[in-house]
C-alpha cells in the first residue's frame, strides 16, 4: 500500500541547501556541500520539496531548484566574493544601493546539476555552462 500525505506542514517539506565546496556543514551521499542553516549566508543553490500538488506518493521526487544570482541576474560566484579582486561591473555603486542583493531564480534540474557540478570542483567552466542555460 503507498502512503500520501495529506495537507503537508511546512515542517513536512524537504529543503536542501548547497554551498561552495569548503563552506560546507556537512557532505551529502552524492558528494555535494550542504549546509544545515536556512539563514546561513554561504546558500548558493537550494532544492526544496513541491507544495503544489495537495497529495502525492511520500515517496516521489517532485522538486524546484533555485539559485542564487547577482543584481545583474547572472549567478551567484562565491570565488568572486571571497577574492580580494573585486568585479567593478558586479559590485557598481547603483547595483548595491538601488537593487535587491541577491534573490533566487528558479531554474531547470540540468541547470541545477551544472551549478553543484561548479559548487564541487570549483571549475568556473560548469558557472558559465548554467550561466548559458539562463538566457
Amino acid at each position: 500500500m503507498h502512503d500520501f500525505i495529506f495537507n503537508a506542514k511546512p515542517s513536512d517539506i524537504l529543503e536542501m541547501f548547497y554551498c561552495l565546496k569548503g563552506k560546507e556543514d556537512f557532505i551529502d551521499s552524492d558528494g555535494n556541500p550542504r549546509v544545515s542553516d536556512k539563514d546561513s549566508d554561504s546558500i548558493a543553490a537550494k532544492c526544496i520539496q513541491n507544495k503544489k500538488a495537495k497529495s502525492f506518493q511520500a515517496s516521489s521526487n517532485n522538486y524546484s531548484y533555485y539559485i542564487r544570482t547577482t543584481p545583474n541576474a547572472t549567478l551567484f560566484n562565491p570565488i568572486e566574493k571571497l577574492s580580494p579582486i573585486k568585479d567593478k561591473r558586479q559590485f557598481d555603486f547603483i547595483d548595491s544601493t538601488c537593487k535587491d542583493k541577491w534573490m533566487f531564480v528558479e531554474v531547470s534540474k540540468i541547470t541545477f546539476d551544472k551549478y553543484i557540478k561548479f559548487l564541487v570542483t570549483k571549475n568556473i567552466s560548469w558557472l558559465k555552462e548554467a550561466n548559458r542555460d539562463l538566457k
